[in-house]
């Protein structure tokens, strides 16, 4: 299996991203990234270690699948995001049944972060334990508190991640689509976050954003939102986020030369 790593313009994008201040829509300024987080992910970038290379592996038809922000052990989260459980407890057995069967069938599943309210480190540890090399993921901004980036890093976590896919692939994929082919790039980038990095902060304009965070709230062009409320609250394949509606916004960004700037709305994840 091939390995890739993130680039340093990608983790450099989410820095950026996060570091920035931004008008809250209601006379104030809010900072997408906290400067603790951001400090824990630095840290934990510098640990990052190779990984398989994603778009290889969807390239060459394998069963990769993703989800974000399963919130186990979080209450609350059923009542700030409608999630269609009775309690906590039917809601982590139905997304750990869902997950278990995700693992057991893919080749590869991405978990974008927020692994659980309390102790995620250790779901990140059962999930590791159990299913190895099948497992990949980035940190949430709720597994960043009471552990340390070392901790992340030894359970094969990562800052961000990082994959690319050829044109080729995607018109394979998307055969009906309605896409002016001729301004999609040769290989579309895509920068994997926890967070739903802006499109103006993107190295370049071959980038997508897959991330979580947001949970049932959905984001302007360019960003893949991974969230369990948007797709049935189970792990989906990944080939299924590239949409037609993906890139016609890819390749209307690219013939404008106009990157969306950071919504409102999408700055308060869970």
């Amino acid at each position: 299996m091939t390995t890739s790593l993130s680039s340093s313009a990608w983790l450099s994008a989410v820095h950026r991203y996060g570091s920035t201040p931004i008008d809250n829509g209601r006379g104030g300024t809010f900072q997408p990234i906290g400067a603790k987080d951001l400090r824990f992910l630095n840290e934990l970038a510098a640990l990052d270690t190779s990984y398989a290379d994603i778009g290889a592996l969807l390239e060459a038809g394998k069963d990769v699948r993703v989800f974000s922000d399963p919130h186990f052990s979080h209450a609350n989260i059923i009542r700030f995001c409608d999630r269609p459980f009775d309690d906590v407890e039917s809601m982590d057995a139905a997304l750990w049944k869902a997950i278990d069967a995700a693992y057991k069938e893919a080749d590869l599943v991405l978990c974008l972060g927020d692994w659980s309210l309390k102790n995620p480190l250790h779901v990140a540890r059962q999930m590791t334990n159990r299913w190895g090399d099948k497992v990949l993921g980035v940190i949430g901004n709720h597994d960043m508190r009471g552990s340390r980036p070392k901790q992340w890093a030894d359970v094969g976590v990562r800052s961000t991640l990082e994959f690319s896919v050829s044109k080729t692939w995607l018109q394979g994929h998307l055969l009906d689509a309605a896409v002016n082919w001729s301004d999609i790039p040769d290989v579309v980038r895509v920068g994997v976050s926890h967070w739903p990095v802006a499109p103006i902060y993107f190295p370049d304009d071959t980038y997508l954003c897959l991330h979580g965070h947001t949970h049932n709230k959905t984001m302007g062009a360019l960003r893949l939102n991974a969230c369990v409320e948007t797709m049935q609250y189970r792990p989906v394949p990944l080939q299924d986020l590239f949409t037609e509606r993906c890139l016609r916004d890819l390749a209307e960004a690219r013939r404008t030369g106009i990157r969306p700037g950071t919504d409102v709305e999408m700055l308060h994840g869970i």
